[in-house]
């Protein structure tokens, strides 16, 4: 009967456990409520860059680039949305734009949440890292963090075989 009782409590765990697999880590859903700031948009990206967009292909952009804040860039690249047609919205033919971008693969992706706009809406951006480095800022801006899926499953897998160590101890402890 006792047995009974361990092995119940340990399959509920167990599926405890696998359950909250399936909960969304912060920022998994489109909300951007609170734009991130240019420091840290900043850290974050790939690229940092100013261009002019040249033409629109499909959902990919050719961006003539004019100057590079953060990474080495080609004179032109090639730019794609995270999720869509947001950057339909966003970036016109012609436009001059101040771009936070992330390496992805052969192009460039650009977050719908992240900074990048028209250039003269971000003008200011730039003065907060000059010459490709950050003006002053706080290191705990930098501290936000939120665990992956893979890192989940990683801290969803140590923990069973912990569990499931300390069941053999105890079972053979009796």
């Amino acid at each position: 009967m006792n047995s009974w009782r361990t092995a119940k409590g340990f399959g509920l765990v167990l599926f405890l456990l696998l359950g909250s697999l399936s909960f969304p880590t912060t920022g998994e859903a489109l909300s951007c409520a609170e734009p991130e700031r240019a420091e840290k948009a900043f850290k974050n990206a790939d690229f940092v860059f100013k261009g002019m967009v040249k033409e629109r292909n499909g959902d990919s952009y050719i961006i003539q680039v004019d100057t590079v804040y953060k990474g080495e860039l080609k004179p032109r690249v090639k730019v794609k949305d995270m999720i869509g047609d947001w950057l339909q919205e966003t970036l016109k033919e012609g436009g001059i734009y101040l771009i936070y971008g992330h390496k992805k693969g052969l192009h460039i992706e650009v977050d719908p949440c992240g900074r990048t706009d028209e250039w003269p809406k971000l003008t200011t951006d730039v003065e907060k890292f000059p010459n490709g480095e950050l003006a002053d800022y706080d290191a705990d801006d930098f501290l936000e963090y939120t665990r992956s899926r893979d890192q989940r499953i990683a801290g969803t897998i140590a923990g069973l075989l912990l569990l499931s160590n300390v069941w053999i101890w105890r079972r053979k402890r009796r």
